[in-house]
């Protein structure tokens, strides 16, 4: 819903922020897979958690009327959208990799 409410806003593109939640969602299912399947429940990857998504949140919340939502020189993005496509490509990569170490994991031991 935050996410959302900032891809409303006029310092970040709808379609930016939904990446990032499609990325934070992603995760969020292969944690609940794995806590079912492998008996693992892990919050955190590279050192960072929900909580600390949250806190980006906020301080972004907190910078785009200081920054502005300006667009960078000859293209249509802002700086939060950069930083937003960054932090998704991030959670996608980090999607990719953990499920594919489980499946990996799982198909030694046999299912």
């Amino acid at each position: 819903l935050m996410i959302s409410a900032i891809g409303m806003s006029p310092y970040m593109r709808l379609g930016v922020a939904l990446m990032a939640v499609i990325g934070y969602f992603l995760l969020s299912i292969h944690t609940f897979i794995a806590a079912k399947v492998v008996g693992e429940f892990r919050l955190s990857y590279m050192a960072g958690g929900p909580t600390e998504l949250r806190l980006m949140l906020m301080a972004m919340t907190i910078a785009m009327p200081i920054i502005g939502g300006g667009d960078i020189h000859g293209t249509n993005f802002s700086v939060f959208d950069l930083f937003a496509l960054v932090v998704s490509s991030i959670l996608v990569t980090l999607f990719i990799v953990q499920t594919s170490a489980t499946a990996r994991m799982l198909r030694r031991r046999g299912g």
